[in-house]
């Protein structure tokens, strides 16, 4: 097994956003050796494009094309659902980065084996009820294909998620969710959903927005109407007509 470990320079384990390096880490035998170290620099100034391209080409790198598996501080908001989207699951955790590997590697197998367990259960359940597709297996017709769920991580807060008011539509009382701890901002609690998509109107609550939320809808193929609420900002952020959604 592989896992790369975002550490600063005395080997501990930091967030993305801080400076430092990605090292990978191969298993042999009952020890880790590092077999890589690359330079990393994710700026959330430079805007949601910028941060994918860097996180494209890290993920491109030779070294990285059997690894995984990604284990850095505080990950939250948009950058576990980047990587995810790049194939990684994510763990997050603080510390000596060379201690935690065989942690971070047991919950992975703990991880791929429930995944694994759970397929099979609902293939089991699909042959049963005469679903699946033809020939034998779990070929598509019974939730095969890698599976969607989310590693829960080492000590990874839960995101708040925009209630659904049905017919695509959603609500988030902003100033509420981040009333609510867990070390989070704005750009945690929201950038997850809206670089999802796939809704039709988002009503959001707010004492302010912040400075990233305008780029990020223009980069998102998003528009916002804003209005006053009392002492706070009620905004409607909505699709913009004929905007194609990034890559």
């Amino acid at each position: 097994m592989k896992i790369a470990a975002y550490v600063d320079q005395s080997g501990h384990v930091t967030g993305l956003f801080s400076p430092g390096s990605l090292r990978v880490y191969q298993s042999q035998g009952d020890a880790w050796a590092e077999i890589g170290a690359f330079a990393l620099t994710v700026d959330p100034a430079q805007g949601l494009g910028a941060m994918k391209a860097r996180l494209r080409d890290l993920c491109a790198l030779p070294e990285l094309q059997d690894c995984r598996v990604l284990l850095a501080e505080g990950l939250t908001g948009i950058l576990p659902t980047l990587l995810e989207s790049f194939g990684f699951h994510c763990w997050s955790s603080d510390g000596y980065a060379k201690a935690l590997l065989d942690e971070v590697a047991g919950q992975e197998r703990a991880r791929a084996e429930a995944e694994a367990a759970a397929q099979a259960e609902a293939c089991a359940s699909a042959e049963a009820c005469g679903t699946t597709t033809g020939g034998g297996g779990c070929g598509g017709g019974c939730g095969g294909g890698g599976g969607t769920s989310r590693p829960i991580g080492l000590g990874l807060p839960t995101l708040p998620e925009p209630e659904a008011l049905g017919g695509g539509r959603f609500h988030l009382d902003l100033a509420a969710a981040l009333a609510g701890g867990g070390g989070l901002n704005s750009r945690d609690i929201l950038l997850p959903f809206l670089h999802r998509g796939g809704f039709e109107r988002l009503d959001l609550d707010c004492d302010h927005l912040p400075r990233w939320f305008g780029p990020t809808l223009a980069e998102l193929g998003l528009t916002a109407t804003t209005e006053a609420a009392g002492a706070g900002l009620h905004v409607v952020v909505r699709p913009r007509p004929g905007a194609e959604r990034p890559a």
